[in-house]
């Protein structure tokens, strides 16, 4: 376009002169159409037909191109250079300028810290939760076969029972002989039998034919029943009957509940004291009085023999053995006047898998009796601490025993004579 606006002049000029006219022209017009001639340059490159117009035309590109140089040149010169970065700002902008990580990665990086942050029960919950509810399945199965082997040896004592709860009430009820009674018996029967053992035919004989009742005795085959099942017994209960030592044997056998035998028990000697005790479930009498009538027998006397009102107080304080009150314990279950569920006791040789019973005797009882007396003064009287700190009580100890802890023992749990432990409504239970 610029070499259009040259006059006609000019093309009559020699090639010299005319480059030279062009040249001026284009320097004078650049700055103003720098832009314009950018833009039709191409165009300008088809309208020069001549080789000259063609060199014009590449040295007016080329100053352009140079001018544009030179212009950006001066810019980035007139720029101010920025201060060097400190050192630890660049080394803690260096991470953050490599630290662009795309989802997946920054999705790795935040699960690779939550597991090292995570406990062990986030990590084995699952585990732990199924290794509870086994091991609490494992401990309700453990208590019910121990339940059910409780009830086994509870189920065999209650067949082998020779009376009912109910007849033992009735052959009590049915003969109301006076409480002394029980004292002219005990007298008369240890003067006939010096050696302190007879048959039950002969102990029998001579108390329906000495005229020590006050009316002959009803229902006396219940008490024919009870004795003659304890004789013939050959383990706990039946050594009871006959003062041998027992054995503490297991669920059967021996020791056990299936010990009874078919044998003639006319013919076996039992005790004196075993027999007194079997006829006092024929005395209507209070069970505070059957204690003390027990307890006189054990201490070698009788109600009857010495004067009640002067001596009393002095045999209350008297001590009786504890071989002797773990005997007549022994003699109270073997004529069947505990309950069912007290001639079962733990079988400590026989704990694991499952807790296994076997017939208590009448120390096992009575020691049982001693141990819960004991627990129950220390919750009344000390502190949760004070019953752990303090030394294990061993009922085994006690030599000597008082009036009032036999008393005791005979009315606590673990023994419970004549049902004295159970409410009114509970002995049919025995």
């Amino acid at each position: 376009m610029i070499l259009r606006g040259l006059s006609a002049e000019a093309c009559l000029l020699t090639t010299h002169d005319r480059a030279d006219l062009v040249c001026s022209a284009a320097t004078e017009q650049v700055e103003i159409h720098t832009r314009r001639v950018m833009s039709c340059s191409r165009r300008t490159l088809l309208l020069c037909t001549s080789s000259h117009r063609r060199a014009t035309a590449v040295v007016l590109l080329r100053s352009v191109v140079a001018a544009g140089r030179s212009s950006s040149t001066t810019a980035a010169a007139a720029t101010p250079t920025a201060p060097p970065a400190d050192k630890n700002v660049a080394a803690a902008a260096a991470p953050n300028a490599a630290g662009k990580e795309g989802p997946s990665e920054k999705a790795a990086a935040a699960k690779k810290r939550l597991d090292e942050n995570e406990s062990v029960f986030s990590k084995h919950g699952g585990k732990m939760v199924l290794g509870f509810i086994g091991a609490l399945g494992l401990w309700f199965l453990r208590s019910h076969l121990g339940g059910k082997a409780l009830d086994a040896v509870k189920d065999q004592v209650e067949e082998a029972c020779p009376l009912e709860p109910v007849e033992v009430e009735e052959l009590r009820c049915s003969n109301d002989f006076p409480p002394d009674v029980f004292d002219k018996v005990l007298d008369s029967v240890r003067r006939a039998f010096p050696s302190g053992r007879a048959t039950y035919p002969e102990f029998a004989r001579h108390v329906t034919s000495s005229g020590l009742l006050p009316e002959p005795m009803s229902m006396g085959f219940l008490l024919d029943r009870m004795v003659l099942t304890a004789a013939a017994h050959r383990g706990i209960l039946g050594a009871a009957a006959r003062g041998e030592t027992p054995h503490s044997g297991g669920s059967s056998g021996e020791g056990g509940v299936e010990g009874w035998a078919s044998i003639s028990a006319d013919a076996v000697e039992l005790e004196v004291d075993f027999l007194m005790v079997a006829f006092s479930a024929a005395v209507n009498t209070r069970p505070a009085e059957r204690t003390r009538q027990l307890w006189d027998m054990a201490q070698g006397r009788s109600m009857g023999a010495t004067d009640r009102g002067q001596d009393q107080d002095t045999d209350e304080a008297t001590l009786l053995p504890a071989s002797k009150a773990i005997s007549l314990v022994g003699m109270l279950m073997a004529s069947h006047q505990l309950p069912s569920g007290r001639y079962a006791v733990k079988d400590e040789s026989r704990v694991w898998p499952v807790q296994q019973y076997r017939l208590a005797s009448g120390r096992d009882a009575f020691l049982e009796g001693l141990l819960s007396l004991h627990e129950d003064e220390e919750k009344r009287t000390k502190g949760w601490i004070e019953r752990k700190l303090a030394p294990a009580y061993d009922p085994a100890q006690e030599e000597q025993i008082s009036f009032e802890l036999f008393e005791r023992v005979l009315r606590s749990g673990p023994v419970c004579a004549w049902g004295e432990c159970l409410g009114i409504r509970n002995r049919d239970k025995l």
